[in-house]
């Protein structure tokens, strides 16, 4: 049985976003709107199902932008979920970008 997961208590208030982070929020907003109308389906080229997330082949971790068009792949949340987890296939098709390879998502 997997362990039960426990909230931890809050010690304090949450930082408010910065004006400049709340801009960027309301254009990532508007570009996963745009992205998830342009591409209704999964992107993993075996999954018939219809495109719930927006996801970044190259992290913002790993230097990515998040307001990059050409860092978009979307996804289902299964696949989602999965990408997350390394899974081989998402390096050779490209749904994850290392960051020392120095390829951009294609």
């Amino acid at each position: 049985m997997p362990p039960r997961r426990t909230s931890l208590p809050r010690t304090g208030n949450l930082r408010a976003r910065s004006p400049k982070t709340a801009r960027l929020y309301v254009e990532r907003c508007r570009l996963v709107a745009d992205l998830l109308a342009e591409r209704p389906w999964c992107e993993v080229p075996w999954c018939e199902d219809r495109s719930t997330a927006v996801h970044e082949p190259l992290t913002r971790a790993r230097g990515g932008d998040i307001l990059d068009r050409d860092n978009c792949r979307c996804v289902c949340d299964p696949h989602h979920a999965e990408i997350h987890t390394e899974a081989p296939w998402v390096y050779a098709l490209g749904f994850l970008v290392h960051s020392w390879d120095g390829r951009r998502a294609s």
